[in-house]
């Protein structure tokens, strides 16, 4: 994955967040019966979002890094005994 496609899933990412997380997304997941981990489903809902938050920030991370270690790799190097 190069870092322009991460960067645009995680601009996606952060808009369905938006969506699922704000007023009208959250609405059909606003209920407090069917418990998970203990949790109301809502409570649930809105954890597992900022838990995939962390985890797309972490493949962007991963992408930047990747390509700039490939972009060291094909800089030209200087030979060591010259100034």
């Amino acid at each position: 994955m190069t870092t322009k496609a991460a960067r645009r899933l995680l601009l996606l990412y952060l808009a369905a967040l938006t969506i699922a997380l704000m007023y009208p997304g959250v609405l059909p997941f606003n209920r407090v019966d069917p418990r998970v981990l203990g949790m109301p489903f809502v409570v649930f809902w809105s954890a597992a979002w900022v838990a995939l938050g962390a985890i797309a920030l972490g493949l962007l991370e991963w992408a930047i890094t990747r390509d700039e270690r490939a972009a060291e790799r094909r800089r030209p190097t200087r030979p060591t005994g010259m100034p």
